[in-house]
């Protein structure tokens, strides 16, 4: 049974590991593209790969350092992948298949890029679990508010109950406006292996 949801604390109290992008670089490096991947570990050592679109670079960014948007819980010292300049989606693939996937996002628009509306600006944050390369279910979407206040960055996850069936996650938004060009970041993702 797929289920999706909204609620980090729900899917923080389900997860038993973690992608961690400290593990990727310091505050505002480049993730390096070789081959169109980049590899790495989650804290309890299960492998990913970032499918990054071609003539693309993502980067790190430190959460409440050079990041000035609203992740939290995680505050200083968290780090984000950021698209920088190019746009999504942001697609993980798993050496083994995960029962959920779950990640915190906002998008850079209306936080400090002009002409973004100086209090911010709504955004949809999309989700998309895979097996073996077919959608499972619909994407899932939800509406966040991208500001540097006090808001929290939205969360968005999906996971199966039953068997551990999601080899592929993507994370995306959906631009509101001509301006906006669809940069997002995420926060630390949360896995159900």
């Amino acid at each position: 049974m797929f289920k999706t949801t909204d609620d980090l604390n729900e899917f923080k109290n389900k997860s038993n590991d973690q992608i961690d992008w400290k593990k990727m670089g310091k505050d505002m490096e480049i993730v390096e593209v070789l081959e169109n991947t980049n590899k790495g570990k989650s804290d309890q050592g299960l492998g990913f790969k970032i499918l990054i679109p071609l003539r693309s670079a993502f980067r790190t960014q430190g959460a409440q350092e050079s990041w000035p948007g609203n992740f939290k819980p995680g505050g200083k010292g968290m780090r984000l992948l950021f698209t920088d300049g190019h746009g999504g989606p942001i697609t993980i693939a798993f050496d083994k298949p995960v029962k959920g996937v779950g990640a915190q996002i906002q998008e850079h628009y209306g936080i400090d890029t002009p002409p973004a509306p100086a209090n911010g600006a709504p955004f949809t944050a999309v989700i998309r679990a895979f097996k073996q390369g077919t959608p499972i279910g619909e994407p899932f979407t939800a509406h966040g508010w991208s500001d540097n206040g006090l808001h929290q960055a939205v969360f968005v996850g999906v996971y199966d109950k039953q068997a551990a069936n999601i080899d592929r996650i993507q994370f995306d938004t959906i631009p509101i406006d001509s301006h906006d060009m669809g940069d997002f970041a995420i926060g630390r993702v949360y896995l159900i292996v």
